[in-house]
Formats: structure tokens, C-alpha cells, sequence
């Protein structure tokens, strides 16, 4: 089964009630979906947003749709192209394939394989845009890696590559340098050992690939370097090239640490898919190559939006016994406010910060002692490397007991900063994996789950069921099911762990007015979701638990109302992010068709009742009356009316209209063919007006009504009267 994915598509057809029908059933699979009438609207459109696919009918009126596939491939060559035509085998769907459409289908598609190739397309999309990303983050890695990287052109043996590092090793710009022959570069006294090397290497002779180099280059500035070059002669079809790195040996600093771990640790750890085995291959590391003895680090929690906030959920270390480890747990993690004090500029040293053991801003039971004191180092002093990713600081790496007997310096600490970032990277990468593949599971599960729902006998039973779900598979620690029953809320389910099972302040079928205070009812009453990082900096919230930090709700919306919401709370501040979103909004979706499908099965059972009370009603005053209290109750509609045929005329039999304003009363009489009840009479068909004040056939009658629908009432081919219903919503009827 695929995964439920989403993403953004635009429709093109001028036939509006096809349209609706493909834009809500792409909409309930989670998609944001336009529907436009002509081909000049959808271009406009794509100029505005990027959209995934775009579902073009061959027939629009006044033009072809195919002439649009050539327009949109120039525009926008990654919206993939769905062509809609009465044959999917047709001549016209052959030429919309060769122009470039990625699907041709006729309109008897089955809804449940529309939205297949809907999802296939989209999942795609989204694994290329993520394999571009990847790419991208690649290139940009090399561009900045600290290391030299080049690449020779291997007919003319003239760079054509130089990254960041080696330009600014060397002090030429890129124009300086791209173009240029790499003998250029040297001393004379390598220049033919450099050429005669480059020659044997273009020549594809015997020289082994990445044997290593060194010769004495010229800077910018005039001064020699030296660098450890390693070439390769790369083969990619047709077009063939030389790479290679350089590395300054020159001081054989601690930079030339940090190029064997990019190119031996860096692969490995931006491979893998195990943070703990990328964090304890980074401290083995440290402790092993980069001087200091011991290291320990900290990583926080990744589930909030500023992980510097939150709170430690992971420790390792390199280099302490399980002895130390204990203790350096007993003496407690930093908390955040500490950690900003610890990163605080007066303590920078490089990319890193020292903070000697006399100025240190928090308790003394905080860390272990240290073995090694030198001149300038105290064992009781801090060093921290942040693990700078792309949300911010996501964690540290304590380091401590320099091997070398050498004070720390901020060039000697590049290497393990530098380590730190890559560790950094990849840590976030695999997180974001693993949180998009716990999505997809989720989401799969989600699904799964509408069957259950759909088996449910009542709506608090569907809503129990649901509440339950989501507990077990998010472990929310509390959620509710509030459902709109006329000017109430009712708890209709709700599920809770830990200290929030303890408390015993709600329980189903809890009622509280619509009206009022409180996130659940803001939702709600705006139809839009909301998310509260910290309670308690609210006035709106309404506190039933002294446990809630933050909050969480998404109403349950139909196609013109709000059903009820959803509300989820959490004893953590921050605690709901962009998933939570998601994840809750499908648990929403499914309960509204849900809600929708067993009113709708209730509401049918309701019609066959009434169909047995109309039959055995003693007067025609009794029957209009049952059927437009009937109306009423279930349409939550306020005003209504039957009139019945007289000859010539039409009487006012029934009226529903407790607002009683209006001139309309029981008994009057109406001409066949005036108004709209009186156009529908001399028709024999229904009459649907989303606003009365634009249909000229409206005679004034009620007040403020603004919508209308009027039905005939018919035995056979015989109309006998018209049921007109009114609404003072502009659009509130549709078919």
C-alpha cells in the first residue's frame, strides 16, 4: 500500500461539478487542490505556487487542452502532467503523451485509482526533491570541506574546479585560478614532476589512482605552501576528468586531523542510520586522534523547534569508566538555562567555549574533576564544542585531559569542532529519516484505522475507539474528543497516561457551552487549528489539569461546519510540532467523514420513518406539518415552506419561521410561474439560488434570506406543489 503523502495540485476543466467532484476527492487524501476553468488561470496560478501535478481536460471551451502541455513542460518541468479525455486510447491521448503528459485517463476512472497514481506521482516528487536536497547539501559539503578540492579537465589538463578551501588557501579568487594550468602554480623546481605526472595520469598509463604527492605551490601573496596532492582519473560515460584533493602539510597542524576523519569517519557517519553509532564513533574519535583523554556528550531533545531549550534526552561518552559515568549522571545534566550561560561569547574560544574553573556561572556539583594540570589548564576547568546543526546548538561534547600536555587553542581545536558540525549533520539527517519513516507508519496505521471507525455503532463509541488509537500509537499523554451537539460540547472520548490517568476531572459525556473561553472552543469557532507552546503564558487558556504545559487542537470540520475538535495536551512546554499537526489533522479528517457517513446512515433510517408517518397522516395540514418539522430538525434549517397547486394559483399550506418576521403567512396565494417556487410550479424541476439578490425571478418574501432551494413536489409527471426551503447563508444549498 503507499504511503499517504500530500501535496499540491490544480485541476483544469470548465465543467465546475466534475472539478468539484476530483478537488474533494484529492482533498480528503490530505492534498491541497485548486480547480480553475481555463488554461491562461492555471498558468497564472503556477507562476504564484509550485504545484505537483496539474489535471488538464483535453476539451475546454474555446481551446484544446494538450496546447497547454507544451507550455507547462517549458515553465514547469517538474509538475508532472494528467490528461483527461472521454478515451483514454484516443488519438488526442497519444499526442498529449508525446508532448510530455505523464498519464492519460477518461473520466470513468475508478476514484480509488486516481487517487493511486495521485499518491505514486506525489511520493515520487517527494523522494526527488529530497534526493536533489541530499545532493545539493553534498555539493556543498565538498565546496566547504576543509580539505582542497579540484577537478582538471582532462583534454586541455586546465583546472575547471577549485573548492572554497584550497582558494583560500592559496589566496587566488576562482578566476584566478579556473582555466590555468596546475604548473602554474609551483615552484620551477616541480614543475616537470607535475606535468610528467599530470601527462602520465591523463594518459591513463601506470600511475597507481590516489597515490599521493607533494609539491611546493606559490600563494597569492608569494609565500610557498606545501600540499599533499591525491588524483584520480574519473570515468563517466563519454566525459572523462581528474579529481583530487590537497592538503597543507606545511605545519602538520591539527587541520591535518580534521582531513582524515572527513574523508574516514565522515563517510561512515554520514551513512549511517544509527545515532548512537554516529555519536560514539565521534567521541571514540576525539579520545583516540584529537588530544584530549576523555570526552562526554550531551544531546537534547530534537522533537522541539530550539533543541537549546530543551531537554537532555541522550548521554554518551569515550574514555570514562561506568564508575565515572554514574557519577557524572548523580551530579545531574545542565539544564538549559545553564547551557546558556555556558554559551555565552565572554567564554568563546574559536568555535568552541573555555570557561575557566573560577568564573564557572553554575553549582559546584556540576561535572567531573579533571586529571591534568598544565600551565593555562585547571582540572576543574569546562570546554564545550557545541553540535551546531541547522535548528540551532542540538547538543555538546565535554572534553577533557589534554594527552599532549598542551593548552587547548582555537586552532588546535578546529578538527574537533569541525568533527562536532559533521556529527551534527548527520545526527539531524537521521532523525529527520527516522521521523519521516515513523510519519509514513503512522499514517499507513491512520488509515488502517478508518475501518475501524467505520464499524463503530454510535459517535461516542467512534470517538473512544479513536482517542484510544492515538494514545497507543503517539503516547499523547491526554486527548479529547469534543462533538458539537446543537449549543454544547460533549466529551465524547478521551484517553489518558501517566499522571493524567491519575486525575479524575473529566469523564464522557462532560457537557460545557460552545460559548466561552479556552483553545478547544477557539478552534472550533474558527474552524482552524491552534497550537500553544506554554499554557501559561495564555489568558485564553481554560485550566482543567495543573499537568498541562502545552496544548494542541484541531477541529473537526465538515463541508460547512465544524463537527467538533480534537484537543491534546501535554505536561512538557513546547511539545507539538509540524507532525503532531499532521498526524492529529488525519485523525480529524477521518472522524468528520466518519461522523458524516453514520449521520447520514441515521438520517436514512430517519427518512424511512418518516415515510411511515406520512403514509398513515389523517390530513394534508398533518402531513405538512410532520415533513417541515422533519426539515427542520434535521437541516438545522430556519425557515421552510410547502404550497400546494390550486389551478391557476399556488397556496401557502405549511410555514416553518420561528423568527416570525416576513409578510408570508399561511393561506396565500401565489401565481404558477411567480418567484422561483413559481418558476419551479411551471417548470416541474428544482431551483438551487446560492444568492437571491442575483436571480431575477426572487419576489421578496422573508426577510434577510439570501439563499434558496425549491423543489417540486410530483406523482409521476403531475406536479402537485413546491417544498422551498430559505437560508439567510449566501451558498448554503448545493446539490
Amino acid at each position: 500500500m503507499l504511503t499517504v503523502v500530500s501535496g499540491r495540485i490544480i485541476v483544469v476543466d470548465d465543467d465546475p461539478d466534475w472539478a468539484y467532484v476530483i478537488k474533494r476527492l484529492l482533498t480528503r487524501s490530505g492534498n491541497e487542490v485548486l480547480a480553475v476553468e481555463t488554461g491562461s488561470a492555471a498558468l497564472e496560478a503556477m507562476e504564484e505556487e509550485d504545484y505537483d501535478i496539474i489535471i488538464i481536460d483535453v476539451l475546454l471551451s474555446g481551446a484544446s487542452g494538450i496546447d497547454l502541455i507544451p507550455l507547462i513542460r517549458a515553465a514547469h518541468p517538474q509538475t508532472a502532467i494528467y490528461v483527461i479525455s472521454g478515451d483514454s486510447s484516443s488519438y488526442s491521448a497519444a499526442r498529449a503523451l508525446q508532448l510530455g503528459a505523464e498519464r492519460c485517463i477518461d473520466k470513468s476512472i475508478e476514484p480509488a485509482a486516481l487517487q493511486e497514481m495521485v499518491e505514486s506521482t506525489i511520493e515520487r516528487r517527494c523522494l526527488t526533491k529530497s534526493l536533489h536536497a541530499e545532493r545539493a547539501r553534498f555539493e556543498q559539503l565538498i565546496g566547504n570541506a576543509p580539505i582542497g578540492v579540484f577537478a582538471i579537465d582532462l583534454s586541455t589538463g586546465r583546472f575547471t574546479y577549485a573548492n572554497t578551501f584550497l582558494l583560500d588557501l592559496t589566496g587566488f579568487s576562482s578566476d584566478e585560478v579556473i582555466g590555468h594550468l596546475p604548473t602554474d602554480f609551483v615552484t620551477p623546481e616541480d614543475k616537470e614532476r607535475l606535468r610528467e605526472r599530470l601527462r602520465t595520469r591523463m594518459e591513463g598509463s601506470t600511475l597507481p589512482s590516489g597515490e599521493k604527492a607533494t609539491y611546493r605551490f606559490i600563494k597569492r601573496d608569494g609565500t610557498t605552501i606545501e600540499l599533499q596532492v591525491e588524483t584520480h582519473l574519473v570515468d563517466v560515460g563519454e566525459e572523462q576528468f581528474i579529481e583530487g584533493t590537497a592538503r597543507d602539510v606545511t605545519a602538520e597542524s591539527r587541520l591535518s586531523r580534521l582531513q582524515e576523519i572527513v574523508i574516514g569517519l565522515g563517510r561512515s557517519i554520514l551513512s549511517s542510520r544509527d545515532i548512537d553509532e554516529i555519536l560514539q564513533s565521534v567521541l571514540d574519535t576525539i579520545t583516540e586522534h584529537s588530544g584530549f583523554q576523555r570526552a562526554a556528550l550531551s544531546l537534547y531533545d530534537l522533537s522541539v523547534p530550539d533543541p537549546q531549550k530543551g531537554d537532555v534526552y541522550k548521554m554518551l561518552s569515550s574514555g570514562l569508566s561506568e564508575e565515572q559515568m554514574a557519577r557524572l549522571g548523580a551530579g545531574g545534566v545542565m539544564t538549559s538555562a545553564e547551557r546558556e550561560l555556558a554559551f555565552d561569547e565572554q567564554f568563546l574560544l574559536g568555535d568552541a567555549y573555555y570557561i575557566p574553573h573560577d568564573r564557572t556561572p553554575w553549582r559546584p556539583s556540576l561535572g567531573l574533576e579533571g586529571s591534568v594540570r598544565i600551565d593555562g589548564w585547571d582540572p576543574d576547568d569546562f570546554l564545550f564544542i557545541p553540535l551546531r546543526g541547522a535548528s540551532g546548538i542540538i547538543g555538546h561534547i565535554s572534553v577533557d585531559d589534554p594527552v599532549d600536555r598542551l593548552v587547548p587553542t582555537a586552532e588546535t581545536l578546529k578538527p574537533v569542532v569541525a568533527l562536532a558540525n559533521l556529527a551534527a549533520l548527520a545526527v539531524e539527517r537521521t532523525y529527520r529519516y527516522m521521523q519521516l519513516d515513523k510519519q509514513r507508519k503512522r499514517l499507513h496505521g491512520l488509515a488502517q484505522f478508518s475501518r475501524e471507525l467505520g464499524g463503530a455503532r454510535d459517535i461516542q463509541e467512534m470517538c473512544q475507539l479513536a482517542a484510544r488509537r492515538m494514545r497507543r500509537d503517539m503516547h499523547y499523554e491526554f486527548l479529547g474528543i469534543w462533538i458539537r451537539e446543537e449549543d454544547e460540547l460533549v466529551l465524547s472520548g478521551f484517553a489518558s497516561e501517566g499522571e493524567y490517568a491519575q486525575e479524575d476531572v473529566l469523564y464522557a459525556g462532560l457537557r460545557m457551552p460552545v460559548s466561552g473561553s479556552g483553545f478547544a472552543r477557539w478552534a472550533l469557532d474558527n474552524q482552524q487549528e491552534i497550537v500553544v507552546p506554554d499554557v501559561s503564558i495564555e489568558k485564553r487558556y481554560l485550566r482543567w489539569s495543573n499537568l498541562t504545559r502545552s496544548e494542541i487542537d484541531v477541529p473537526i470540520l465538515a463541508r460547512k461546519e465544524a463537527l467538533g475538535v480534537i484537543s491534546v495536551e501535554a505536561s512538557r512546554v513546547d511539545a507539538f510540532g509540524s507532525q503532531d499537526k499532521e498526524i492529529i489533522g488525519a485523525l480529524a479528517s477521518q472522524l468528520s467523514v466518519a461522523i458524516t457517513n453514520l449521520r447520514a446512515r441515521t438520517f436514512l433510517f430517519q427518512i424511512r420513518d418518516l415515510a411511515h408517518m406520512l403514509v398513515g397522516a389523517a390530513s394534508i395540514e398533518e402531513l405538512v406539518k410532520s415533513t417541515l418539522t422533519f426539515i427542520s430538525e434535521q437541516f438545522s434549517v430556519q425557515r421552510s415552506a410547502i404550497l400546494l397547486r390550486e389551478g391557476d394559483e399556488l397556496i401557502l399550506r405549511g410555514l416553518h419561521n420561528p423568527s416570525g418576521k416576513g409578510d408570508v403567512t399561511v393561506g396565500d396565494r401565489f401565481a404558477v410561474g411567480e418567484g422561483i417556487v413559481g418558476w419551479v410550479m411551471d417548470h416541474g424541476t428544482h431551483a438551487l439560488v446560492n444568492d437571491v439578490t442575483t436571480d431575477q425571478r426572487y419576489v421578496d418574501g422573508l426577510d434577510g434570506t439570501r439563499s434558496e432551494l425549491a423543489v417540486p413536489v410530483m406523482i409521476g409527471d403531475s406536479v402537485l406543489g413546491v417544498l422551498n426551503i430559505e437560508s439567510p447563508q449566501v451558498g448554503f444549498f448545493d446539490e
